[in-house]
């Protein structure tokens, strides 16, 4: 959405310690022999990871997907096709509030063209938001999201150990805090799981209060894309005063 990712840039910087945590093994029984299961909350997360990759394909098999961003209102602000494979192969083509942006990476590096200019100057890397961390924020951007819940496996990532039952959205669900490393940022994250096969219905992120800073993000649906469930919809929420501030909407791409 536009202004989006700019404002999520301080909140997601844990996406790249996040994504070298989704290099490893995400199914359940990988999970299990990788780290031995010892708590409810990491066996809640791999009953979650069972549930959205069943075959681990997210670590091991490119996936495509078209990552649709809508305002309030439900106008268009970001569409991009994406593929997104194992080692940091990441590659996307569309628009970002009216930039048409078509970009790639392999492991640390990357290449751009922005409306069209192969070799875009600096007025056009910032209007392409690719003047953040060192020109890979869309791939750690969608690499976050987009990997939920498996991107919480990594050894990295603190998990609390005991889940808590809370309200959510009129259910009862399971939330489970995760913390990233100090070094990455102060941002604390919950994550929500139906309790009934631990499908991720949501999550919410804040630095201070949990009622007055940072935003939630409610899901609803799942969409099948190359045999990962993912959720549809992603509706964005701020903290503060719940106002609606967009909704992200995932569907699967033709492959020619």
């Amino acid at each position: 959405m536009v202004n989006r990712p700019e404002k999520m840039a301080a909140a997601l910087a844990c996406i790249v310690a996040s994504l070298s945590a989704c290099q490893q093994p995400a199914t359940s029984e990988e999970v299990d022999l990788a780290g031995g299961i010892q708590t409810d909350g990491e066996k809640l997360l791999a009953r979650s990871i069972a549930l959205h990759d069943p075959e681990g394909r997210w670590t091991r098999d490119e996936v495509r997907l078209r990552w649709s961003s809508l305002g309030p209102n439900g106008e268009e602000r970001i569409v991009f096709d994406m593929t997104m494979g194992p080692a940091d192969r990441f590659s996307m083509q569309g628009s970002y509030a009216g930039t048409r942006i078509d970009y790639r990476t392999a492991g640390d590096a990357w290449s751009a063209e922005v409306d069209g200019d192969r070799e875009p100057g600096p007025a056009a890397l910032e209007r392409a938001v690719l003047d953040r961390e060192d020109g890979l924020f869309w791939r750690n951007y969608f690499g976050f999201l987009g990997g939920l819940p498996m991107c919480l496996a990594g050894a990295s990532l603190e998990l609390a150990p005991h889940p808590a039952s809370v309200s959510w959205e009129g259910e009862q669900v399971y939330a489970l805090e995760v913390r990233f490393p100090a070094e990455i940022g102060e941002d604390l994250w919950e994550f929500y799981f139906a309790p009934e096969d631990a499908e991720l219905v949501g999550c919410k992120f804040w630095r201070t209060d949990p009622s007055s800073d940072g935003e939630t993000l409610v899901f609803e649906g799942l969409v099948e894309v190359d045999g990962l469930l993912f959720p549809e919809s992603r509706h964005w929420f701020r903290n503060a005063d719940g106002e609606l501030l967009g909704t992200d909407v995932l569907a699967p791409v033709e492959r020619p």
